[in-house]
């Protein structure tokens, strides 16, 4: 198999962005166009990655990858029949289109919700559809960093499908270690299946990680030699943890199987919200116990929801600073409507007066401060009647000036 490109070939943090768009297709139930519209944020969420600035360079540098790859198969196979040899090209990203660019979507007031259009290789978008290629789990693929790993848990979950019933994965596996070896092509110099013990020492790391993170329940070892086989009992979706939430509650000194329940069920924005306000908010004596007990009386979502009014009203203050100020010599009125003006000043009337005016004068009241040249000489008016305590004289003189039939439609 060769790969042609105008690119450097793909690598690394690509085989993430192909699990998770194989995913994503198959959740949005594999379009005959073989595209997947999603947001952005959406797609980094689906590889597990934080939504940052230096995380969407790298991501467009992968499907920028992705996209230029050509992949093509020579001598692989032959045909059942003729016995000639077969040959084969497809891609695996056939183009990436920003929506937000495209005509159709330039007169769309604001941000479209949907930020990407991938369409998929169509032999990729085919095999997935018939389920020929794996959706696999992001969640268990960001937090494996050995490349054993991730060729482990690749290999579990091909052979957990079952033929009968292609969307069930089994519960539970028997493989003898020299098939496992078959499956993952550990060979021995010489070109043979590595033998038993040296299977188990290398694949030993990779089983305590998919343990440690609640992908495995039980890895149990039957036998000795090259009879060995390994019994391997698979845990439910929501048994799964996040390594990274841990390591963020252990940097508060919470460890263990605190830790590990709080990931179980908290997102990791949740946590990070939390350690960061249990950790600069004064008054807190103890950050882990403040964390724990937020979290464990599912007060988290209100923490994280106050931290983004707060980077949001952040973010509005720093632009306000940078917007230039209206010089005195300038236009004035530019700066506010005359809607805002005439709020302002009903607002003003309407709490000094207060029950001196029904229902119906205060509507007449707005009609009334939209015709006027200057509305702003009301306020003045009525804050000057309330200094000299002579309201009752003004309400009865602006409720004269209110029955004069007003021409504007509210």
């Amino acid at each position: 198999m060769k790969c042609e490109s105008t690119q450097p070939v793909p690598h690394g943090l690509d085989n993430d962005t192909v699990a998770a768009l194989v995913t994503l297709y198959y959740l949005q139930d594999c379009p005959e166009n073989f595209s997947i519209r999603i947001s952005f944020s959406s797609l980094l969420k689906a590889m597990y990655l934080t939504d940052t600035g230096p995380n969407r360079a790298l991501v467009l540098k992968s499907l920028d990858r992705l996209n230029a790859a050509k992949f093509r198969f020579q001598d692989a196979w032959k045909h059942e029949d003729s016995r000639v040899s077969l040959k084969s090209r497809f891609s695996i990203v056939d183009r990436v289109d920003d929506i937000r660019r495209m005509p159709e979507h330039q007169t769309i007031a604001g941000r479209d919700e949907h930020d990407l259009l991938i369409y998929l290789g169509s032999a990729l978008a085919h095999s997935v559809n018939a389920r020929q290629i794996l959706t696999l789990r992001p969640a268990v693929l960001a937090e494996l960093s050995s490349c054993v790993a991730r060729s482990v848990y690749r290999t579990f979950e091909g052979i957990r499908i079952a033929s009968s019933a292609p969307d069930e994965l089994k519960k539970e596996l028997l493989l003898d270690t020299a098939e496992l070896a078959g499956y993952l092509r550990l060979l021995a110099p010489n070109g043979d299946i590595a033998d038993s013990a040296n299977v188990q020492r290398i694949i030993k790391p990779a089983l305590t990680s998919l343990q440690t993170m609640g992908y495995l329940e039980r890895v149990d070892t039957i036998g000795r030699g090259k009879m060995a086989t390994l019994r391997l009992t698979f845990s439910g979706e929501a048994n799964i943890v996040d390594m990274r939430s841990v390591a963020i509650l252990e940097t508060l000194g919470i460890f263990d199987e605190t830790a590990f329940d709080l990931a179980r069920t908290h997102s990791r924005d949740v946590i990070e919200a939390v350690r960061d306000y249990a950790l600069e908010a004064p008054g807190i004596r103890s950050p882990s116990g403040f964390a724990i007990k937020k979290l464990t009386a599912g007060e988290g979502p209100n923490i994280l929801r106050a931290r983004k009014v707060k980077q949001a009203r952040a973010v509005k203050t720093s632009a306000q600073r940078a917007e230039p100020q209206i010089l005195p010599d300038e236009e004035p009125q530019v700066a506010r409507s005359l809607e805002e003006r005439v709020n302002e000043v009903h607002r003003t009337v309407s709490f000094l007066l207060k029950k001196r005016l029904n229902e119906d004068q205060y509507g007449q009241l707005r009609a009334w401060l939209i015709v006027q040249a200057e509305p702003e000489a009301t306020a003045r008016a009525v804050t000057t009647a309330a200094a000299a305590g002579e309201l009752d004289a003004f309400a009865s003189q602006l409720v004269q000036q209110l029955g004069v039939p007003i021409a504007v439609s509210l």
